[in-house]
């Protein structure tokens, strides 16, 4: 049984006003007509002129709410980022965590590769000579992980993934003819990354392609051979980051962008929908279009 003052207790919100022993059985989207007491619900500062219309359920809210007329009926959970307090509800009370120490008999693994502890991995998943993959990692069905790649702790993958393959790369012989340059990189992944679904990352041609520790990677995101991917980054579905790219910590790139090859992104940056790089960004800044093309300075709070 779920109270709300377990809620409380969890989150250390910032204020509450209602009833604390509330039962809480579901998590539901903010939504006006809702008239079930026993759900909970968020709401952004931007839709905060629907609370008051909400008659029910209980809302972890920003204090913006205190501004608003609340219904008597209502609990208020006022917090200083209501997103996050409510992501971390649903990891807490209402989310199955995904499944650990099983390997699934349908998956290939050479016998030089090193799998640690308390790992899933998936249907069909092949991991080549000479990985190795740390604690506490799930890689889901479909995904191939080519040899040496190397990958940390606590690495999330998803489905039908391609890991360490072969970088792009071709140089005209001497009859004009195209033939690969061999890569013989491999893909160094850091601790807490977490990458989706049918995405590739590319091997360098020498050294590492590298993504470094918490970096988020969406559904669909092409890395190219040698890149580097800063801390806490995040890449979004659909980007194409070229070979060689430099991309800082904290960087946001936005759906869709395309960056061209050895172009350096700094740290802060946001790269903006569909924009099109070819040339550097400075750290802090905001850029859009085709060609990409600085909007502002971010703002940098102390």
């Amino acid at each position: 049984m779920l109270l709300v003052k377990d809620i409380i207790k969890e989150l250390g919100c910032l204020t509450f006003a209602g009833n604390p022993d509330t039962l809480i059985n579901d998590v539901i989207q903010l939504s006006a007509e809702n008239q079930r007491d026993d759900v909970i619900f968020w709401c952004s500062n931007k839709n905060s002129d629907v609370l008051n219309s909400i008659s029910h359920g209980t809302i972890i809210c920003s204090n913006i709410a205190l501004d608003k007329t609340i219904h008597p009926q209502c609990n208020l959970i006022i917090v200083d980022n209501p997103r996050y307090y409510f992501s971390k509800l649903i990891e807490k009370f209402f989310y199955a965590p995904p499944l650990r120490n099983t390997v699934s008999k349908t998956a290939v693994i050479h016998a030089t590769a090193s799998i640690g502890q308390n790992c899933f991995i998936g249907n069909h998943v092949v991991i080549e000579e000479n990985c190795i993959i740390g604690d506490n990692c799930h890689i889901g069905h479909n995904t191939v992980i080519h040899y040496g790649t190397i990958i940390n702790n606590n690495v999330k993958i998803g489905c039908n993934n391609t890991i360490g393959g072969f970088g792009y790369g071709y140089e005209k012989n001497i009859t004009g003819q195209y033939e690969p340059l061999p890569h013989i990189g491999n893909v160094v992944i850091e601790n807490d990354v977490e990458i989706c679904n049918n995405s590739c990352i590319d091997r360098a041609a020498l050294g590492s392609t590298l993504i470094k520790k918490n970096a988020k990677i969406s559904n669909l995101v092409h890395i190219g051979h040698g890149t580097i991917i800063g801390e806490n980054s995040l890449i979004i579905a659909n980007a194409m980051i070229a070979g060689s790219v430099i991309i800082g910590d904290n960087v946001w790139v936005a759906p869709s962008a395309s960056v061209i090859n050895k172009i350096t992104i700094g740290n802060g940056a946001i790269v903006g929908l569909s924009a099109v790089v070819i040339r550097p960004v400075k750290e802090n800044t905001v850029v859009a279009g085709n060609p990409a093309r600085k909007l502002k300075k971010k703002e940098i709070s102390s």
